[in-house]
This record gives C-alpha cells, sequence and structure tokens, in this order.
C-alpha cells in the first residue's frame, strides 16, 4: 500500500502475464455541491491510471455531480449545472488527451438531460478517443431505480451498453441494476460479453485500486 497525490494505491495481481487486462477502480467519494472539486479528483485518479500502465480506468456513479438530497429546488439547480454534457469542454481538454498508449478508456457515471423537463438520465459513458462518448448507442442509462432516484432521474427501460476493448467485450450495469438476473442474462447470452462492469455508489472508504 502506499498514497499518490492523496490517493491509496492498491495494486493487485491475478495473471503472471503483463499484457493482459489491467484495470483501475476509482473508489473516491464526490462532494456535494462541488462538481469541480470531483473532476479534479476525478482528473487526478486518471492521471495516477495513466501512469500505472491502467487499460481501462473505472469510475463509481455520479463520479461529477454526487448525488441527490431532499431539497428538490436546491438539487434540481444543482443537478442542472453538473449534467455531463455542460462538462464536455472539460472531458474533451483534460481527459481525452490521457487516452493513448496503455490506457484505452475512461470510464464515468453521471446524469445527463432527459427529454422531461427537470428529470435526468443516470448515464455510463466511456471516454475514448472518439467525439461522440455521450451518443445514445454508445451509452448505458440505470434501467433500475431505487428510492429517491425515482423522483430526479428516468429509467434506461431495455438498455445495454457494450464495450470492445482488445481485451475482448465489456458489459456495463449501474447499482440497482445487479439484482435484476434478466439484465444479466441478456447480456451473457445475447451479447455475449467477457465481463460485466458494475458502477455504483455504495457507501466505503476512499481508495485508487489498479489491479492487474
Amino acid at each position: 500500500m502506499e498514497t499518490v497525490d492523496e490517493f491509496v494505491i492498491a495494486e493487485r495481481s491475478y495473471c503472471d502475464d503483463e499484457s493482459k487486462l489491467s484495470v483501475g477502480l476509482a473508489n473516491i467519494r464526490a462532494e456535494v455541491p462541488d462538481v469541480e472539486a470531483n473532476k479534479d479528483r476525478v482528473l487526478r485518479a486518471a492521471s495516477v491510471f495513466k501512469e500505472r500502465g491502467v487499460n481501462i480506468g473505472v469510475f463509481p456513479e455520479f463520479c461529477l455531480s454526487g448525488y441527490f438530497w431532499d431539497d428538490r429546488e436546491e438539487c434540481l439547480a444543482y443537478m442542472a449545472e453538473a449534467l455531463a454534457e455542460n462538462h464536455a469542454d472539460w472531458i474533451e481538454s483534460e481527459l481525452q488527451p490521457l487516452i493513448g498508449g496503455d490506457l484505452e478508456a475512461i470510464v464515468l457515471n453521471n446524469l445527463t438531460a432527459a427529454k422531461e423537463k427537470d428529470r435526468f438520465l443516470n448515464r455510463t459513458f466511456a471516454v475514448g478517443r472518439d467525439s461522440d462518448y455521450l451518443a445514445d448507442e454508445n451509452t448505458y442509462d440505470k434501467v433500475f431505480l431505487p428510492g429517491i432516484e425515482k423522483e430526479y432521474t428516468e429509467s434506461g427501460r431495455d438498455d445495454r451498453l457494450v464495450l470492445q476493448t482488445r481485451h475482448g467485450r465489456l458489459g456495463f450495469t449501474t447499482c440497482y441494476d445487479y439484482l435484476f438476473s434478466e439484465l444479466l442474462r441478456e447480456y451473457s447470452m445475447v451479447e455475449e460479453v467477457d465481463a460485466i462492469v458494475q458502477i455504483a455508489s455504495w457507501r466505503a472508504a476512499g481508495a485508487v485500486t489498479t489491479p492487474a
């Protein structure tokens, strides 16, 4: 264990072949309401992944915005500012330049605008070299919504995202989705993914881990 730029690094190796997939998991806590602080933390963690030779960097649910709270008027105003599309310049000028070499993609989860006013989509997307990372066909919108999330977000319905990497096909689910086996079955039987990546905002101590 070591600390780099305030992050605790825990590395785990499950294979002797260093050419195999290396995944960086950023177990970081989002500040609410402070999207700028969250962007800074994401960028610094992604830079650690780049330096450590990670292939896919994965960040938690709501990594830019943070979670909802009960004061609806204040929460809506903040979340509207924190939408991923409002921070495209930062993604494209700060995060995308990290892509290259070993680092193939940075997987983020954040809110995007829904068609209905004052409603959002809980969207997972992979930042790579392409500029259309927020397009519907390149994203996964959380399907199963618990508790307060139903008041602010819309279901992604029958939504799936498969990321093709040089190491195999990755499918994505978000938090509460993981309790519903039909979605996982579709990923495995229909999409034939090699692994499913679960994005979540569970309460835990903050750390960055980079298992190879």
